[in-house]
Order: C-alpha cells, then structure tokens, then sequence
C-alpha cells in the first residue's frame, strides 16, 4: 500500500491478518470512537492448496533418540510447564514404591498447537536462560483438520 496511489484502500491498514481464496484481511483504525475494526479486499491471486487434510504442511523431522514428549496446551499456565521442564531436566523424579527414580532427561521436546505456541516459547526460553537446557532446534508447521482449519504448531527441541 503506497501513500497517494489511487489504488490503495481507504482507511490505509495498519496490520495484516491473513488471505484466503479471495481476500486479503488488514486490521485498519478507524477513527476514536469505533477503534479497530477489520477490512478485506480482493487479491485476485490463485491460491495453491499445499497439503491433504489431516497433514502437516512441511514435513517435521523426528526428535532426537531417547527424547521426552511434553505437550504444552493453552489451559495450564507457563509455570506449570516450566516447573515441570525444570524438573524433568534436573532428575527430579518420585520412584514409585520398589523402583529407582530415573535420571535426569537428556533430549526434551516441546510441542504446542494454537495458543499455546507461546506458552511453549516462554518455558524453552526460560529453561534456556536458567541453563539447564539449550534449544538445540525449532520447527514450526500447519496442522490442517478434517474441517479444512489449519493450526500453526511447533516443535522445539532441548538438549
């Protein structure tokens, strides 16, 4: 969107939300009272599915052997998860009655849908920074559902 150009829309947008088959979605500001409301105008640009339902769009490469699973979600809150990274890392287990506790864990993976990307984000960061763990990778990818919704994830390994 250039300044002055005849074809660009009114009121100019300030962000852009995202595309589909015939529109592109700007958040644009209005005026005081109304705030922010969201805009749409056609693209005429062909679309080019990318992946069969219930795929991820770009391939994920596998966790490293031996590696720890934990699903972040949006319903539990970052210090739960970072609590429990922190804890994994450090060993710190509860032997079940007759059975020695397992050691620390060496390879953890991260993995969020949604929301809770940043959830995910915020406890790879924070164990990082306490330097029990480095992020050794991340990926990230579209879950399409049945419904023909797709989900960004991500992936993120510790060592």
């Amino acid at each position: 969107v250039i300044e002055g150009d005849a074809g660009s829309p009114q009121p100019y947008p300030k962000d852009f939300i995202g595309i589909d088959g015939r529109f592109c979605y700007f958040l644009v500001e209005r005026d005081f009272r109304t705030g922010q409301a969201l805009r749409r105008w056609p693209h005429h640009v062909a679309m080019v599915q990318t992946a069969v339902k219930g795929s991820a769009v770009a391939p994920v490469d596998a966790a490293p052997a031996g590696a720890t699973e934990m699903k972040v979600t949006a319903k539990k809150g970052a210090g739960l998860y970072i609590r429990s990274a922190e804890r994994m890392l450090q060993g710190h287990f509860e032997a079940k009655e007759g059975e020695t506790a397992p050691g620390p864990v060496q390879h953890l993976r991260l993995t969020a849908l949604g929301n809770a990307i940043d959830i995910a984000v915020s406890v790879a960061v924070k164990v990082e920074s306490s330097g029990l763990a480095s992020i050794r990778r991340v990926q990230t990818s579209y879950l399409n559902l049945e419904a023909g919704i797709a989900v960004p994830q991500i992936f993120i390994d510790l060592e």
